[in-house]
């Protein structure tokens, strides 16, 4: 499996970057990861190298908050949270990033601007669900446009974060519990 997982930045270099959860900019107010990495299954990448093409026909580009996430930090998560609505609970389950076929992202403008979306990334409200109304129309069409995307080129939307990404067969994918040390060792030695 490891040796499947690639740098997203280096296999997609014109894709824009904000790792959130390597900057203080997140919900718990510091850096939970040692470095901007972000890792993905090459079946991610293959899909979201689509999704990239398409949205560049129309001026437009994918900007991306998170792909693997180490197993310290979804317990981070969930000692702030513990609100499996929005964070997997580590004694129950995996993270769904932890199996590199998760991805968080939006859409940005050539600029760099993002476009218009229900909420902001980590918002733990009900106006972050896929179907939320009590939003703008502006964001609504910028939400039904990434999610049309998205599952057009074979992802799946988590049913809480209209941000979150997974490939449409994810469960089948092993969970890793690495840090990115190991993951970078293990992938430079696959």
């Amino acid at each position: 499996m490891i040796h499947k997982l690639v740098d997203l930045k280096k296999a997609i270099p014109d894709i824009i970057f904000d790792i959130r959860y390597a900057t203080p900019n997140n919900f718990l107010r510091r850096a939970v990861y040692d470095r901007h990495a972000c890792y993905v299954h090459k079946d991610v990448l293959e899909k979201l190298k689509s999704v990239q093409q398409e949205l560049k026909t129309k001026n437009l580009c994918l900007k991306v908050f998170d792909g693997y996430r180490p197993a310290s930090a979804s317990q981070a998560f969930w000692d702030a949270i513990k609100d499996d609505r929005y964070v997997a609970n580590p004694a129950v389950r995996r993270d769904r990033h932890s199996r590199a076929t998760a991805i968080d992202i939006t859409i940005v403008n050539v600029a760099g601007d993002e476009l218009e979306m229900p909420t902001e990334f980590d918002d733990f409200t009900e106006k972050a669900h896929p179907n939320a109304e009590n939003i703008t129309e502006t964001a609504k069409a910028n939400r039904l446009m990434l999610t049309t995307l998205m599952k057009k080129h074979g992802f799946t939307q988590h049913p809480n974060e209209w941000w979150h990404f997974d490939l449409a067969e994810w469960e089948s994918y092993p969970p890793l519990d690495l840090t990115f040390d190991q993951l970078e060792q293990a992938i430079a030695h696959a």
